[in-house]
């Protein structure tokens, strides 16, 4: 701290020596005012913090090292510093103190993430260890992909024009315009406009279900079985051998047993 301000103390020295005719501005963001044309953009006033000097529109893009693509929109009384011309009335803003939009476009890719370095008084700064724990997100113009690990766990996710995917550990969940699927190993749900589809060694409607579910064709072609056997049950009467009285109950039966297969539901 006591370089950094060695550091200051001697640009002011430089920049307002007479000669040089410029002076270090220390103010506060008195107004902003948004861009009058494509390109710009916008301007700020600014009142020095003593009262005696106050500079208008003020442009934004004259922050040293801005480029193309960047744009700092100030907080309205926020600190400011200004480095000004005093014989012109030119003026480059050299920081804020307080930020309301900060907005970075690249031509390629922009990258954001943060670590943390594993605490240790015996060394320098610049010498500690990562702990592991890291967030990035990497913007690119076709997707984003944004990550949050450790030493053992990671998740990421990435997004696209066409589909969103997420995946931590052994799940995973895929989202387009059309389907959701999500699954872990070998276990997945897909869900459509008209269906749900459940995949897995073992599927359980309810929890702590324990009654196992029914074929429907199967159980049909059963009963059905059934039925016809049962018809031809005959009984012996003084006329000979006859079909049983009830015959007809049994034949209706067979008409009936498609009626209980689901139309909604089928399983595998």
């Amino acid at each position: 701290m006591a370089d950094q301000n060695k550091l200051s103390e001697a640009l002011r020295k430089l920049v307002q020596a007479p000669e040089n005719n410029l002076q270090i501005v220390h103010g506060f963001v008195a107004k902003y005012n948004q861009p009058q044309n494509e390109g710009s953009l916008g301007t700020i006033d600014v009142i020095s913090m003593d009262g005696t000097i106050n500079l208008s529109d003020i442009p934004l893009n004259s922050v040293p090292g801005l480029n193309k693509g960047q744009m700092f929109v100030p907080t309205i009384k926020s600190d400011v510093t200004l480095l000004w011309a005093v014989g012109t009335g030119d003026a480059s803003i050299l920081s804020f103190s307080h930020l309301d939009r900060i907005s970075t476009i690249a031509n390629k890719k922009t990258i954001i993430g943060v670590t943390s370095e594993v605490s240790n008084p015996e060394v320098d700064y610049n010498e500690l260890k990562n702990d592991g724990n890291k967030t990035e997100t990497i913007y690119e113009s076709t997707k984003i992909i944004s990550q949050a690990s450790n030493k053992s766990d990671s998740a990421t996710q990435t997004i696209e024009p066409s589909k969103i995917t997420t995946n931590t550990g052994k799940s995973k969940v895929e989202q387009d315009k059309d389907q959701i699927k999500h699954s872990v190993g070998n276990t997945s749900e897909s869900i459509t406009e008209d269906s749900i589809i459940l995949n897995g060694k073992h599927i359980v409607l309810g929890e702590g279900a324990t009654e196992p579910a029914v074929l429907g064709n199967q159980l049909v072609s059963l009963m059905m079985e059934f039925m016809t056997e049962c018809s031809k049950i005959t009984t012996p009467t003084m006329l000979g051998t006859m079909p049983i009285i009830n015959m007809a109950n049994f034949l209706s039966f067979l008409t009936k047993c498609n009626s209980v297969l689901s139309q909604t539901v089928t399983v595998k």
